[in-house]
């Protein structure tokens, strides 16, 4: 196993596209979520990401780590 840290931080289109993908990494699905827990992860969202001078935003304290699984076939 290997883990992998991306120094770059996730750049989001918009804050819906911010949901979905903190939703997808966290095994949800938008439909999954009940309209509470949706508006408290928006709100959250809001106040942590940042607007890019291109119109996206970012977390700059977000950087994803990843875990490589991997093994030698015999």
């Amino acid at each position: 196993m290997e883990i992998l840290e991306n120094q770059t931080p996730p750049i989001y289109c918009n804050i819906e596209d911010a949901i979905t993908r903190c939703l997808w990494k966290s095994g949800w699905k938008i439909g999954e979520i009940i309209k509470e827990d949706k508006i408290k992860l928006k709100n959250f969202l809001r106040k942590n990401l940042i607007k890019k001078d291109n119109k996206t935003i970012t977390n700059p304290h977000n950087k994803p780590r990843w875990a490589l699984l991997w093994w030698e076939k015999n």
